[in-house]
């Protein structure tokens, strides 16, 4: 890997990272008009009934995942000719480690600063939703409060993303923690399996989704296969077992 393709690697990862960052944010953010619809529906706020808010809700969650897509097909295309670092072994030239650690160093400050303050908005995200619920028994207050966990959880989220993005380029060029040589055996292990998980997942929504058309509840299935696959992806490399040189 020369200087040149060092620079054009992380500088479309810095480019990136606020796109890719806000589509998370997007695939968050998409039910929350629905759920938040969902509870004036209830009591029929404003004229809204669960027809109204389906009516209304349904393409923004579907637009806004849409857009999200976009962005990271259009993300993959564009880092598809460097795909090579994160999964095979590799050489750099002189220099290129020397450059990268300094960048490295001098990115951690900013790092560590955003990757806290997206962390402390996830941790503080069901706080409302609690008070809520200790304060008033009401329908409608829990649910708009539900949709107020999604917009902080979003914020964080994107917080987060954006960060990790940009310090992943680094640590795949500098081949450290999760990108090293034996950990790259057991990330393509992960990579196949985690494919089948997710299109299982996605097949899961669907079904669940239209057989009962509760479309304000099903998406609760994404949060929790998003927990569910961190130990799921520890467990398959645990059964990996790195090929003897």
């Amino acid at each position: 890997v020369s200087i040149e393709e060092a620079n054009k690697y992380m500088s479309i990862l810095e480019h990136e990272s606020k796109n890719v960052a806000f589509g998370v944010m997007l695939c968050i953010l998409s039910p929350v008009l629905l759920i938040f619809l969902n509870g004036l529906a209830i009591k029929n706020i404003v004229g809204i009934n669960e027809n109204i808010a389906c009516i209304i809700g349904l393409p923004i969650l579907f637009i806004f995942v849409a857009i999200a897509v976009f962005i990271f097909i259009r993300y993959s295309s564009k880092v598809e000719e460097f795909n090579y670092l994160e999964k095979d072994e590799f050489e750099t030239a002189y220099g290129v480690a020397g450059l990268v650690k300094d960048k490295k160093t001098k990115y951690e400050p900013t790092y560590i600063k955003y990757l806290s303050l997206g962390v402390i908005l996830c941790i503080l995200s069901p706080v409302p939703l609690i008070i809520s619920a200790l304060i008033e028994d009401n329908d409608v207050l829990a649910i708009s409060m539900t949709a107020l966990l999604l917009v902080l959880a979003s914020i964080g989220v994107y917080m987060i993303v954006r960060v990790a993005l940009i310090k992943s380029s680094y640590q795949i060029l500098l081949q450290e923690e999760e990108y090293n040589k034996i950990e790259k055996k057991k990330n393509k292990a992960t990579e196949k399996v985690g494919a089948i998980y997710w299109s299982l997942v996605t097949a899961a929504y669907l079904a669940w989704s239209f057989i009962t058309f509760d479309w304000n509840s099903t998406w609760i299935i994404w949060p929790i296969a998003g927990v569910l696959f961190a130990p799921f992806s520890i467990i398959v490399k645990s059964l990996c077992k790195p090929e003897s040189n």
